[in-house]
């Protein structure tokens, strides 16, 4: 999500291992894979959507929840989506899920017409005015009471709230009974089955173990692969036909996005630009010797790259002129050691403690270690302290490692993209369910190993054209870094 990541060294059967780097990662002439051609973009079957909300119910009998309230807007939209089809775009909406009624959406103005030709479940889609925007008319108005008891919310029952986040103990003594939807619901909710009946119930999507968002299906995969082949072509044309001279405009206009929903706003910053780390494009001139860094994100997949607007060392800055050496060779030999380690069943806490420890000699600290991803970029990571988590099938991972530059003069690198891992079974679904996007992944896996020297599982589905390439000097396309035996 931020520019410039750095690596990980993953560990694996619950044991905590110290791995050695005995391979070298040199400049070299690379082969960069070009744009993949792309049918039509896979959609998730309605029985899918069927399927979830068994999921969910069966989820709330585990809980002991009696009623579902999942809220969304424009910016917080993904467990709407996930579970219906259906993601608000100017306004707010609600997903109430009973196990006496079934589904029932309120949606505002503007997403009456559009739920109709995105809903994926059988639910009644109802109009509540106060969820459409300001100066809409409100005529026929029910109140949010009434609905809710129309939809068999009653006295006595536990309600669970849905919104985009859960708190943990360590934030909030009653942390279950701490909710980020907007107020005005939740007291209406407490009106009518008691204060303590309404808990945060966001886990039950949002968990990075357990959640239902956090080991997605085949298909969901095979939609993050069609948006991971787009979003890396529009970041490859960046890289590709950069200039000096052009203006940041300019330069994002080379990405020739097609009209894709995103994920991330298009980022672009050149020079001291990059100190606003998440900066939208400007009309600034990019220069010979500028830092830069790319990046969009498109639901399911998200590319960033950073280095130097340069084609050899000759242009660098005096005071990062072993930008090579210095940053980007150490982390792309850990990056290496990451995507050789990664695969089903890795402890994720191992995962950490590892990165950390091994930064300790690096130039630079992380301020991340790596997140799932879904329809938003960042859904949540099972990459922290102590982690009892393991990597699981159907995982989709930003590989999004951030690294904060000890010396603040230097600037630091980045090379993310989105990578799935999946079991046998998992790969032979989505071989035969998506044959082209296992092709393309398939061709991946070839350029990692053969193009770049890594060795990765038969687990590790990259979702990226030019998946894992460094490319130091912007300017030098063909150049990038591949591991060889020392």
């Amino acid at each position: 999500m931020l520019p410039c990541l750095p690596t990980i060294i993953f560990l694996q059967n619950n044991m905590r291992m110290v791995l050695e780097v005995k391979k070298k990662a040199v400049l070299v002439d690379i082969e960069p894979q070009g744009a993949s051609e792309l049918g039509g973009a896979p959609e998730i079957p309605r029985g899918v959507y069927r399927e979830r909300i068994h999921r969910i119910e069966r989820k709330m009998t585990e809980k002991g929840i009696d009623a579902l309230v999942i809220y969304g807007d424009k910016e917080h939209f993904g467990n709407i989506k996930f579970c219906s089809g259906f993601d608000p775009r100017f306004e707010e909406a609600l997903l109430l899920i009973t196990f006496e009624n079934g589904p029932m959406l309120l949606v505002g103005d503007e997403g009456v017409s559009y739920c109709k030709g995105t809903l994926k479940i059988d639910c009644d889609a109802v109009l509540w005015p106060p969820l459409s925007l300001m100066g809409m008319p409100r005529e026929k108005l029910k109140t949010f009471g009434q609905l809710l008891k129309e939809a068999g919310i009653r006295a006595g029952m536990k309600v669970g709230t849905v919104g985009w986040k859960y708190f943990t103990s360590s934030e909030f003594e009653d942390s279950e009974l701490e909710i980020e939807i907007p107020s005005y619901m939740v007291d209406e909710l407490r009106k009518i089955v008691g204060t303590n009946n309404v808990v945060n119930s966001t886990d039950i999507f949002m968990h990075p173990g357990d959640g239902l968002r956090s080991c997605l299906d085949i298909h969901e995969i095979a939609v993050a692969e069609y948006a991971g082949t787009l979003v890396s072509g529009c970041v490859n044309r960046v890289i590709e036909k950069l200039e000096p001279g052009m203006s940041e405009y300019e330069a994002i206009g080379l990405m020739k996005l097609n009209g894709y929903p995103l994920s991330t706003h298009v980022m672009l910053m050149s020079g001291e630009r990059n100190k606003f780390a998440l900066a939208s494009p400007s009309a600034r001139e990019i220069s010979l010797g500028d830092p830069l860094t790319v990046a969009v994100g498109f639901w399911g997949s998200l590319v960033c790259r950073a280095a130097y607007v340069v084609g050899s060392t000759d242009h660098l800055p005096d005071h990062d002129s072993d930008y090579l050496s210095h940053t980007c060779i150490p982390y792309f030999e850990l990056m290496s050691e990451w995507y050789t380690l990664l695969r089903v069943s890795t402890l994720c806490g191992e995962i950490f403690e590892s990165v950390t420890s091994r930064t300790a000699k690096m130039p630079f600290n992380l301020f991340s270690a790596g997140h799932l991803t879904h329809l938003e970029e960042w859904t949540h990571t099972p990459f922290f302290s102590n982690s009892p988590i393991r990597i699981r099938s159907g995982m989709i991972l930003q590989a999004d490692f951030i690294p904060v530059m000890s010396d603040p003069l230097r600037f630091g690198v980045n090379v993310e993209d989105t990578v799935a891992v999946a079991d046998e079974h998992g790969r032979y679904e989505l071989q035969v369910h998506y044959p082209s996007a296992y092709r393309r992944i398939e061709h991946r896996r070839q350029f990692m190993t053969e193009e770049l020297g890594m060795k990765i599982d038969p687990d590790v589905l990259p979702l990226c054209n030019n998946q894992a390439l460094l490319r130091p000097f912007l300017l030098a396309s063909q150049r990038g870094l591949k591991i060889q035996d020392q």
